[in-house]
């Protein structure tokens, strides 16, 4: 085999042809390394951004999303508003316990009242009147007003009824 000659420095072509090749080789593979880690996936994002620009809205439909939901946002403040002011008129206006028991006794007094005088007409009426004699007295009452009409109470019963109309 032949050996190549020594080069200027006293060292042989072949080690210095090595040298460049390992050289290239770890810039190339430095490169490589960038283009997939970095380039790769920056070209990546830039066709998503491309594709999401396609799918985006104008300026005026922003425009219109954002009045539409900054007029629900009013609304909601309006609710809320009107929610507080129930609440506190709720509140200034609510009766305590102490005024329920307050009113619960008074009716408790005002029922016992009006039951004492149902009691008291019912022993005033009862002392007058029993019902049996009151029936009585109006059983001849109604007697009596039969006889100044001369009809008899058969009369009444036995009557044929009138004609009937045309």
């Amino acid at each position: 085999m032949a050996t190549l000659p020594h080069g200027p420095n006293n060292s042989d072509f072949s080690t210095k042809y090595g040298n460049i090749l390992q050289t290239i080789t770890v810039v190339g593979l430095l490169l490589s390394g960038v283009y997939v880690g970095v380039l790769t996936p920056l070209r990546e994002e830039i066709t998503e951004l491309k594709l999401s620009k396609a799918e985006s809205i104008s300026r005026a439909e922003h425009e219109e999303f954002k009045l539409r939901e900054d007029q629900k946002l009013q609304d909601v403040e309006k609710e809320v508003a009107q929610g507080r002011s129930d609440f506190s008129f709720l509140r200034e206006n609510q009766v305590t316990r102490n005024e329920h028991a307050t009113h619960w006794e008074q009716t408790k007094a005002d029922i016992m009242e009006i039951r004492k005088q149902i009691d008291d007409l019912r022993k005033d009426f009862g002392g007058q009147y029993t019902v049996a004699e009151k029936l009585k007295e109006l059983q001849v009452e109604l007697d009596q007003i039969r006889m100044a009409s001369n009809v008899s109470h058969v009369q009444l019963n036995s009557a044929p009824p009138p004609p009937a109309r045309p």
